[in-house]
């Protein structure tokens, strides 16, 4: 029992003493501050004591399995079980027991006047959750709650608390995305993560920003292209074509558009293999188609279509293309020239020769025009215009000794199969004299005697072997003159 708390009694102390006080100021105890100090201290533990203590308090022990719980009676916190206290008095309390990894035991229990209380406790593990984690594209990296795991997606995460975690998914060229998931009972116990690619967020907002450079539409269309979005790929390529339709559209640029539709259509990069490329194709012929449709004149789709369907075997779809392209710009000379060029590689010689002409009338310096209409015409045995075409093709490359020696070679034959042998041999001097190879000449005055020789004239044959047989610059091609002119001379005795 704690008796009656000492009254401690403290006198007025006076700082300054009367003038006649001192008889006055007798029998008055005086204590100094430090006495007084130390008086209320003590007072203060013995109250302090006594609150904390209370009056029939009993000792109480609390053990749990396993054991480092926190413990909390009535919301005061006692240590770490196991423990021992006797600051509890007699009645009902609450006890609260906190461990990591186990769930939080609460219950009420009873301190007895008379006895001991004891409490063992067992604390239940903590229930743990799953969370499945993808990604798109896969293989990002995980952070949970802050920490990396060292997981790449698609990946588990085990042993999660139940509650609210942080996730943190990257991966290179993609922004990082962080997401605040539940985990426990009522939640799925997955989350699907589409990762926003720093290429593709650059190029759309370039888009945002200048709509009308083609540019970031073709780097914004190759990006899906790699990543396998073929039909993404299409809608922005279709955005770009539809600028590059514009008069004022920078031509580079179109060229550059028109250039990486032609690289995907062929696979000239790897993006998912032939399956891949076979999917992308139809995509691309149908913009294209729709861009020939909206645009009816521009030039550039109708060749590139074209040349897509015959190298894909739809040669008929091609021609159908670049029929249309020529009715809608008639005189430009790539359109006609790819038209023609495609009758004639199906055989359609009589249709591909229209455009030809007309061609070659717009542009009479056009060799290669010339050249196809003239190998059209000896196909179809119309050997006086061949060789009309061939003159001309020679007459306007003699400038070039190479493409004009081309030109009189072909000539030459043309002559020979009309059984012309001296004007073939004729083309073949010419062509001798344009000759700076000494091989190369003597071959051709031999092959201008063998013309002679076969149109009866054995005298020039004979002479243009003689000549041979001075300047040839090697023994097998004088060998060779030397037999020719002794069969010659055989005949002609």
């Amino acid at each position: 029992m704690i008796g009656p708390l000492p009254v401690l009694r403290i006198s007025q102390v006076s700082s300054t003493p009367r003038a006649n006080g001192g008889a006055a100021e007798r029998g008055r105890t005086i204590l100094p501050i430090a006495v007084v100090l130390a008086a209320v201290a003590a007072v203060a533990a013995v109250i302090a004591y006594v609150r904390i203590t209370p009056a029939g308090a009993r000792s109480v022990t609390i053990r749990s399995q396993p054991a480092g719980a926190t413990t909390f009676v009535d919301g005061v916190y006692l240590g770490v079980t196991p423990l021992q206290t006797r600051e509890l008095a007699s009645g009902t309390h609450g006890l609260k027991l906190l461990r990591h990894g186990f769930q939080p035991a609460r219950m009420l229990f009873d301190v007895d006047a008379s006895d001991e209380t004891q409490l063992d406790i067992r604390l239940t593990p903590e229930k743990r959750y799953s969370l499945f984690v993808t990604a798109t594209p896969p293989g990002a990296r995980i952070s949970l709650d802050g920490i990396p795991t060292g997981l790449r997606t698609p990946a588990e995460l085990r042993n999660l608390q139940a509650g609210r975690h942080e996730l943190l998914i990257t991966v290179d060229n993609y922004l990082p995305s962080r997401c605040e998931v539940n985990v426990g009972e009522k939640h799925p116990g997955k989350v699907e993560v589409a990762l926003r690619s720093a290429i593709e967020t650059y190029y759309r907002e370039a888009i945002k920003a200048e709509p009308n450079v083609i540019t970031n539409y073709t780097e914004l269309a190759h990006h899906y292209v790699i990543t396998n979005q073929l039909e993404r790929a299409g809608q922005i390529l279709k955005q770009g074509l539809d600028l590059a339709c514009r008069p004022t559209a920078d031509k580079r640029q179109v060229a550059r558009l028109y250039q990486e539709i032609k690289k995907i259509y062929y696979g000239a990069f790897d993006f998912g293999g032939k399956e891949a490329i076979h999917q992308a194709r139809p995509i691309l012929e149908r913009i294209l188609q729709e861009v020939v449709d909206r645009c009816p004149t521009i030039v550039a789709p109708y060749p590139l279509l074209a040349v897509m369907y015959s190298s894909t075997g739809k040669p008929q779809d091609a021609v159908r293309v670049l029929k249309k392209g020529v009715e809608n710009v008639p005189d430009n000379r790539p359109l006609l020239f790819t038209y023609a060029r495609m009758l004639y590689r199906l055989g359609d010689y009589d249709k591909a020769v229209a455009p030809l002409e007309k061609l070659i009338q717009r542009h009479g310096q056009d060799v290669a025009a010339r050249n196809m209409l003239a190998d059209i015409y000896n196909r179809m045995g119309k050997t006086d215009l061949a060789i009309e075409q061939r003159a001309k093709i020679a007459d306007l490359m003699k400038r070039n000794p190479r493409a004009a020696t081309g030109a009189l070679v072909n000539l030459a034959a043309l002559y020979h199969r009309k059984h012309d042998y001296a004007k073939a041999a004729g083309k073949w001097k010419r062509a001798a004299a344009l000759q700076k190879n000494p091989i190369m000449k003597a071959q051709f005055l031999m092959s201008a005697a063998n013309e002679y020789a076969q149109g009866q004239d054995q005298a020039k044959a004979a002479a243009l072997l003689q000549e041979v047989i001075r300047s040839a610059p090697n023994e097998d091609l004088i060998n060779q003159a030397r037999e020719r002119l002794r069969l010659l001379q055989g005949q002609a005795k």
